[in-house]
């Protein structure tokens, strides 16, 4: 997860955008393929807030059209930042740099809005942040299965390395995700995903690609 420098960023409810269905149950590495998308490109997909009065209105506008420009969302990316990220902000002053926040590496936009919403309201003590854009893979369309941009590299590269059972297990709420293989490769990825997730507050990993 990314924080700070020019945007520290956060967000609130998913304000028009759907997410997958939860998987039934894991799915084979061929068929996370389909679902997954390229590990490369990005788009930042503005989130309309209301209520916000014109100056602060037209604020973020200018902001959100900064990042959404292709040469700053090169640069972001060259830089390590990649999907699923959101940008928040606090709606109750005028935008200050060190007031926003900016989440990114999570696995689903929804779980990227919760976290930035924390961020920003850490970051600025405002009770009235509100995310103001998503950061999302280039034909992004709501899929069963979702996973970071650095998950997704590692899924395609390193997955038919290896002998033995294999799976990937994934913090829905946050980025946390490990591939393990071997014997109790399934005891050990949950174990060790968890760990990584509880660093930010759950425990929520699941198995969502196995093979034998």
């Amino acid at each position: 997860m990314k924080r700070g420098l020019l945007a520290v960023l956060s967000g609130v409810a998913m304000a028009g955008v759907m997410v997958g269905a939860a998987l039934a149950e894991p799915v084979e590495e061929r068929a996370a393929r389909k679902m997954l998308f390229s590990p490369k490109g990005l788009v930042l997909e503005p989130v309309a807030v209301e209520g916000l009065s014109g100056e602060i209105a037209a604020s973020i506008d200018a902001l959100v059209a900064q990042f959404a420009d292709r040469k700053r969302l090169n640069a972001l990316e060259a830089a390590g930042y990649s999907y699923y990220g959101a940008l928040a902000v606090p709606t109750d002053r005028v935008l200050e740099m060190e007031n926003l926040a900016f989440v990114t590496k999570l696995h689903n936009p929804e779980a990227a809005q919760a976290t930035a919403l924390d961020a920003c309201a850490g970051a600025s003590g405002s009770q009235s942040c509100a995310v103001v854009a998503l950061l999302l893979p280039k034909n992004w369309k709501p899929q069963p299965l979702m996973l970071s941009q650095v998950a997704t590299e590692r899924l395609r590269k390193t997955w038919k390395e290896g002998e033995g059972p294999k799976v990937l297990a994934m913090s829905p709420g946050t980025e946390a995700w490990v591939i393990a293989k071997g014997a109790g490769a399934a005891e050990a990825a949950l174990d060790r995903c968890n760990t990584r997730a509880a660093e930010q507050g759950a425990t929520d990993c699941e198995i969502v690609v196995s093979e034998d």
